[in-house]
């Protein structure tokens, strides 16, 4: 199995001012001649990670990371004020020119990897190879965590979810909205808390407990913040048509595409992935036996490959 490769510290970092009151964070490691790759992170809500740069080898990548609007170390007035996935894809654009970069390596996975698959249909011309993972389509059907398939498996941990909203299946979103949005900070910290643990609960083959932190007044808001985006997405469907992804996914035909997905991914289910690669047949599909979690073994392994034969096909056609 392949481990990641060592930490490694930012050599540029800074915020770029996209508008509306809003600056997203970024950061450049590994090398700085080396073959440009964004990583696009999951959520919606989620955030940029140091174990991000470990993905990358640092002598043939040049790595840039960044936290998407109202994410992580991003600044703004308004938190959802413009936070649309139309703004998002802009934002990328916008931190391309910015940082004087040609063309460049996208990878994303989860939410990630929907943001990577409309970027690419927009600016396609400026992506030299595309790799996204742990599919996700924005389909009006994907609520597969909470009503259409992980309740399914983790019965336990949906019960659970279910008591601590009084709600059902069916109004269960409904019901976070309400305590999410709330004006007593503290419910609507521990309600945002609540979701992303059982989020958490279903990601790992293996169930594992999160990593214990020490819990700051600024760690309590960005989870609040966190959870206040996701929901601003889920409510406004992605701010996608539904079927967007399928219906445009023949634009990327002929580009270098890799699609990696886990077998037994209960955020993200592997039939996502399977109509995806339908729709682009020149893609290379590679299923592994492991859930959501990148931080799963089996996933780093062979993401740690994919991303290498990425950089081993682009120094050869440059030869």
């Amino acid at each position: 199995m392949r481990e990641l490769f060592p930490e490694i510290e930012p050599y540029n970092k800074g915020f770029l001012d996209v508008g509306s009151g809003h600056k997203i964070y970024f950061e450049e490691s590994g090398n700085k001649n080396g073959i440009p790759v964004i990583k696009i992170h999951g959520g919606p809500g989620s955030n940029s990670k140091p174990r991000h740069r470990q993905l990358y080898n640092p002598e043939k990548y040049r790595i840039i990371c960044f936290d998407q609007r109202g994410c992580g170390q991003s600044k703004f007035e308004d938190l959802l004020l413009d936070n649309t996935t139309q703004d998002l894809i802009k934002d990328i654009e916008k931190l391309r020119m910015f940082l004087g970069i040609d063309k460049w390596v996208v990878e994303g996975g989860s939410w990630g990897s929907l943001l990577a698959l409309v970027y690419a249909f927009e600016y396609r011309e400026n992506i030299i190879a595309l790799f996204v993972s742990s599919i996700f389509l924005g389909k009006s059907d994907d609520l597969f965590s909470y009503q259409n398939g992980a309740n399914q498996v983790f019965p336990e941990e949906h019960e659970k979810l279910l008591n601590y909203f009084s709600a059902t299946s069916e109004n269960i979103l409904e019901k976070v909205n309400e305590q999410i949005f709330q004006n007593d900070f503290e419910k609507a910290y521990l309600a945002a808390k609540e979701i992303f643990k059982y989020d958490f609960s279903l990601m790992n083959l293996v169930h594992i407990e999160p990593e214990e932190e020490l819990i700051t007044d600024e760690i309590k808001k960005r989870t609040l913040d966190s959870g206040k985006i996701y929901l601003h997405y889920s409510k406004n469907k992605y701010f996608i048509p539904d079927g967007f992804i399928l219906e445009n996914a023949k634009k990327l035909v002929n580009l270098q595409t890799t699609i990696l997905q886990g077998k037994y991914d209960m955020v993200c289910p592997y039939r996502n992935a399977y109509l995806l690669s339908k729709e682009l047949p020149q893609a290379e599909f590679i299923t592994i036996i492991s859930g959501h979690h990148y931080n799963e073994p089996e996933n780093i392994d062979v993401m740690l490959q994919v991303i290498e034969t990425i950089a081993d096909r682009l120094n050869t056609s440059k030869s």
